[in-house]
């Protein structure tokens, strides 16, 4: 109840700069998303916010520019998709597969060299592989002549969160 009520208080009046030292650490979902739509009011009424949060996700949602600072150190800085695009780290790409019964596929798509399944529920895989666009072939192939019933296939987005912390 005192982190929305320092909220609060920090939000009455209209002033050019705005200091969040983590606002919805130990706040109710339904209230941290409030609080973001505040944040977000402000900053496209022009207002500068200064943000601090652990919460990677809340910080792509409401972020322009990011400090990533480890140990007392910034180890990162930049947009959102900056960061995202420019990490060090690599990552073998992910694909979604949305259809009707994924445990029927996935021995179809285990003779696939290279690619790792992940059967996420019934109608959801998750496909990793190296970037090569004859494995999506390959697979799209395997579908359509097997006429398994799928309604989506994509190349899943690498959130920011996933981007710092991935190992």
């Amino acid at each position: 109840m005192k982190k929305k009520i320092s909220f609060i208080q920090a939000c009455i009046g209209i002033y050019d700069t705005y200091i969040f030292d983590e606002p919805t650490s130990g706040v109710d979902e339904p209230s941290a998303i409030k609080m973001l739509g505040i944040v977000e009011n402000l900053k496209a009424k022009g207002a500068g916010i200064l943000l601090t949060s652990n919460n990677l996700d809340e910080l792509e949602r409401v972020s322009d520019y990011i400090y990533i600072i480890e140990y007392g150190k910034i180890i990162n800085e930049g947009t959102v998709e900056d960061i995202i695009l420019n990490n060090t780290r690599t990552f073998p790409p992910k694909y979604t597969l949305i259809l009707e019964d994924s445990p029927l596929v996935v021995p179809l798509l285990d003779k696939i060299s290279n690619i790792e399944l992940t059967i996420i529920n019934q109608n959801r895989i998750e496909i990793e592989m190296i970037e090569d666009n004859d494995q999506i072939r390959e697979i799209i192939y395997i579908l359509l002549n097997n006429n398994v019933k799928f309604s989506e296939f994509y190349r899943s987005k690498i959130n920011l969160r996933e981007s710092v912390y991935a190992q």
